[in-house]
């Protein structure tokens, strides 16, 4: 079998692999996997053109929004729904590259929403039907469901997809005002683990996410300050951070 060393050539063969994902098998979905890694830690300096260099950075974002979760200067962590116990994420730059750069905020538009309530005493809550779409749309750049400023310093926020025909999701935040990503975390339980944004600045616009690997549908998100999660769940006695 010839040995594909170029980036192009690596490129059209996961071109070709991916133009049918519903029929991938598990082994093929493992060599795909395989192909995209080696892409991503290819030399971003070294590519020739600029759809080298494009391929390569869709290749990471595809890796940094897939199985590993992580945050940026512990923004981000994870939130159990069930007793209100919250799990720490390494930092970016723990697991991947110095030279990786952290992924761009989408700025697109936000994802298709059939309702939603707020209150008005909280402009960062959110609880409605969301369309939860595949990571893969828009090659991992996932536009934010939900955008909102926070203008007061009511404690960490908490988001969690209370309700889906699946058991699995992915879930994380993005900083608006830098343009960056915060935090993100993949195979979340639906009904019962989310993620929390455990620090935010007063004054900061931020962004929330949510995703699936497969079988995209409706399903209903909330997202509150956690101190009014704890009330509205059950685990008032819980320590929190």
């Amino acid at each position: 079998m010839k040995v594909v060393h170029s980036v192009i050539g690596l490129t059209l063969a996961l071109g070709m692999m991916m133009a049918f994902p519903a029929a991938a098998t598990p082994v093929e979905t493992d060599h795909i996997k395989a192909t995209n890694e080696k892409i991503a830690y290819m030399d971003l300096d070294s590519a020739t053109s600029s759809m080298e260099k494009n391929r390569i950075l869709e290749a990471r974002r595809a890796i940094i929004y897939g199985d590993q979760a992580w945050t940026v200067d512990n923004a981000v962590s994870i939130l159990d729904c069930t007793n209100g116990k919250v799990t720490a994420l390494p930092d970016f730059y723990d697991i991947f590259p110095d030279d990786w750069e952290i992924p761009d905020a989408s700025d697109s538009q936000i994802s298709p929403i059939t309702s939603y309530t707020t209150t008005a005493s909280s402009n960062v809550a959110f609880n409605g039907q969301v369309r939860v779409s595949l990571a893969a749309e828009n090659k991992y750049d996932t536009p934010p469901f939900f955008r909102f400023n926070y203008l007061e310093d009511n404690g960490p926020i908490g988001l969690y997809l209370a309700s889906f025909p699946g058991t699995y999701y992915n879930a994380g935040f993005t900083n608006e005002d830098t343009g960056k990503g915060a935090g993100w975390c993949p195979g979340l339980i639906v009904g019962e683990t989310g993620v929390q944004l455990a620090n935010p600045v007063v004054g900061t616009r931020y962004g929330s996410i949510v995703s699936v690997d497969s079988n995209p549908a409706m399903g209903r998100v909330r997202q509150d300050y956690v101190s009014n999660l704890s009330s509205e769940l059950g685990w008032e006695d819980a320590v929190l951070p």
